[in-house]
Formats: C-alpha cells, sequence, structure tokens
C-alpha cells in the first residue's frame, strides 16, 4: 500500500505545472522575485512585495539618479563626513578629489558607503536631501513600497524597499548604458590622490564569473538586512533580473531564479519596432488616413503554454485624430492581455507628419462633401 501511495506522489509531481515548482527556487530567501528585464512581467516571487531592509542594493538607486543628475567629468572634493561613513569602503580621505565617474565604479564594484555619501552630497548637499530624490524617482518608476533615508544601504529606521521594487528599480537603471556598463565590470583601476599607485576596484558580484549572460547587479549585507543580492542576466536577447532578500545561500538561490526564467520561459516579439499596427482616419489633413506604428519591440517572456494561449495585442487608439500631426507623436498603447492581467506593452506612435488644410482646401471639402451628402439624400 504504502508503494502505491509514493508512486501516487511521484506521479503528482510530474503532473504539476512548474511555476509550483517555483516555490523551492530560492528556498534560503525570506522575499525573491525573478522578472523578465525587457517588460516588467514578473515570472516567479516570493514575498516579493514585503518591506524589507535592502542593504547595499539601495546603491543601484544612488548610481543610477547620480548619473541622472551628476557629471561624470565633475571633481567631487570629499567631505570629512564621506570619508568617515562605516561599513564597506573605497577608502577615501578628507578633501580627496576623485573624479565623480570614478565614484560611481567606487559604490557599484566596491560598494563604498563613503564614494555614496560623496556622490549625494555633491548633489544634493546632504546623504538626507539626497534620499529623498531617490525616494522621489522610486515612485516615479513604480517602486511605489520603497523609501530611502540614506545613499549607502546601512541600516537606518524608515529605510526599506520590497524584492519587487528593487527588480523595478534596476529594470529601469539597466536601461542607462553607462549603469549597465559600470555593472558588468569586474576590476576598475583608478587613479588615487596622492599615491603613486591606482586604486584597484574589484566587483564583489561572482555571478559574473560563475553564471554565463550575467551582466550585472549589486550585493549587499547588513545584520538587518541579512545577505542580499540583485542579479541580472542576458541570454539570446532574453533579459532577466533576480532579487533575493535575507537569502542566506544568495548565490546559488539566484542562479537557480534565473536558470528557472531561461529555461521556462523564451523571448517572443508579438510587435516589432515601426510595425504598422493600425491606420486610423485623419480630419482636416492634407491626408485623410494615418500611418500608426509600433515605438519599439514588444518583446515578452513567454511559456511553452503561455504562447499557444496567447492572443493578438489590444490596441488603445482613437476612432480619429485631427491634423496637424507630427512624426513620432504618441497616440496609444498596443498591451498583451493574458488570463485578464498585462504582461507588457509598447507605445504607439505616428508615423509620419500630416500638415493642416489651408482654409481654403478645408472650405472646398466641405462643400465637397456637402454635395456628396445632398446626392445620397435624394437617391
Amino acid at each position: 500500500m504504502k508503494r502505491y501511495i509514493f508512486l501516487g506522489l511521484i506521479l503528482i509531481l510530474f503532473l504539476l505545472p512548474s511555476s509550483v515548482y517555483a516555490v523551492s527556487l530560492a528556498p534560503s530567501a525570506a522575499s525573491a522575485v525573478l522578472i523578465d528585464g525587457n517588460n516588467g512581467r514578473i515570472l516567479y516571487e516570493k514575498n516579493a512585495h514585503e518591506k524589507r531592509a535592502p542593504a547595499s542594493t539601495t546603491k543601484i538607486m544612488t548610481a543610477c539618479l547620480a548619473i541622472e543628475l551628476g557629471n561624470l567629468d565633475d571633481i567631487v572634493t570629499v567631505s570629512a563626513n564621506a570619508a568617515k561613513v562605516g561599513g564597506s569602503s573605497m577608502y577615501l580621505s578628507p578633501n580627496e578629489k576623485v573624479k565623480f565617474e570614478h565614484l560611481l565604479y567606487g559604490v557599484m564594484l566596491n560598494s563604498g558607503n563613503d564614494a555614496s555619501t560623496a556622490l549625494a552630497e555633491h548633489i544634493a548637499r546632504s546623504s538626507s536631501d539626497f534620499a529623498k530624490k531617490m525616494t522621489e524617482k522610486a515612485i516615479e518608476i513604480g517602486a511605489l513600497n520603497t523609501q530611502f533615508k540614506n545613499p549607502h544601504g546601512l541600516d537606518q529606521d524608515g529605510h526599506y524597499s520590497t524584492a519587487y521594487d528593487l527588480a523595478i528599480i534596476t529594470k529601469y537603471a539597466m536601461e542607462n548604458p553607462i549603469f549597465r556598463n559600470i555593472v558588468k565590470t569586474k576590476v576598475k583601476n583608478v587613479p588615487w590622490e596622492g599615491r603613486d599607485y591606482e586604486r584597484v576596484l574589484r566587483n564583489k558580484n561572482k555571478l559574473l564569473d560563475e553564471f554565463p549572460g550575467a551582466n550585472g547587479v549589486k550585493t549587499g549585507f547588513t545584520n538587518n538586512a541579512g545577505r542580499c543580492l540583485v542579479s541580472s542576466a542576458e541570454r539570446n536577447g532574453q533579459h532577466l533580473i533576480a532579487v533575493v532578500l535575507n537569502c542566506s545561500n544568495m548565490w546559488e538561490d539566484s542562479k537557480s531564479l534565473l536558470q528557472y526564467g531561461f529555461d521556462n520561459f523564451k523571448p517572443y516579439t508579438l510587435v516589432q519596432k515601426n510595425q504598422i499596427v493600425k491606420t486610423i482616419p485623419v480630419e482636416e489633413g492634407t491626408k485623410n488616413e494615418l500611418k500608426v506604428i509600433a515605438s519599439d519591440n514588444l518583446t515578452i517572456s513567454l511559456s511553452s503554454e503561455e504562447i499557444t494561449k496567447i492572443t493578438p495585442p489590444l490596441l488603445e487608439l482613437p476612432d480619429q485624430i485631427s491634423a496637424p500631426i507630427v512624426k513620432g507623436q504618441p497616440l496609444g498603447y498596443a498591451k498583451v492581455i493574458y488570463e485578464g492581467k498585462q504582461l507588457g506593452k509598447v507605445s504607439l506612435i505616428a508615423a509620419e507628419d500630416i500638415e493642416q488644410q489651408s482654409y481654403i482646401t478645408s472650405i472646398k471639402n466641405s462643400i465637397f462633401n456637402w454635395l456628396i451628402n445632398l446626392v445620397k439624400f435624394f437617391e
């Protein structure tokens, strides 16, 4: 009897969908998430929206925002306050002058709390003011359960994020080529003021060497946060982002998440960039119709089962549009909906310029249309 029960359990396991297996993907993580790096679709989650201390994964937003607000060629004078910040360090000295760009490498490779503070003070005068900007940016890009109190991630009351929010922040940051280049760098030599040798900055992300396709992004640890890792990998045009928080086995759990994504989902382009998706009528224009095109590829990671059930993208467009129209003008969206959930969307734009009719032409067309309607009336 026991033998039949055992065989029955084995059969059930084989029949279970892959998503059920996912519960064991990150067994040592308190929170975890895997998303499609192209559109943010969640492929796996475990307590993904629980607020937790993010430790140095905070620095993803620090570096991203610094790149947006700062100048890579600026020379930053390190304050005594920045130089004395404890924890992981780039080993800056008070009054030392360091190139802004080199501080970014110090933040993301060495996880320098001193470098994070120096950048924050250079841009916003104080760490707390810069942290407010970080929070504002997080909310702007959809990370709604995140609040930053400092730029380095050391434990502080009110400083928190979630696995999902960190994934969304990372997706946004990885769209910036400067950020993307920094976080994939394994070793960076930069000048060291007052010394006859260079600083050697080494990336702490072991996945860059251990996982094929890995291209970022940030480790983290504090006593409160535990071990944290935000990782990214790309293979054959498919970009995945994994986050594990308070995870004692962060390297192996992250590898499992990423490999699960590559094994069970493949990228499918449902709408191509510049593809004509529809033509819509134009009022008072030099042309009667406007071609509507996709602004970018709409590529989504789908399972083999999903691809057989997916329906054509839903087009959200006006029934007609009035001239003048400018090439590239936003008109609406193409959205992919599956089982009531939006998996991705792409902006739809005007394919060409269409000028407004001249006053005389408009009058002539109005008279012509009136005559046509009159003829139809008496038919």
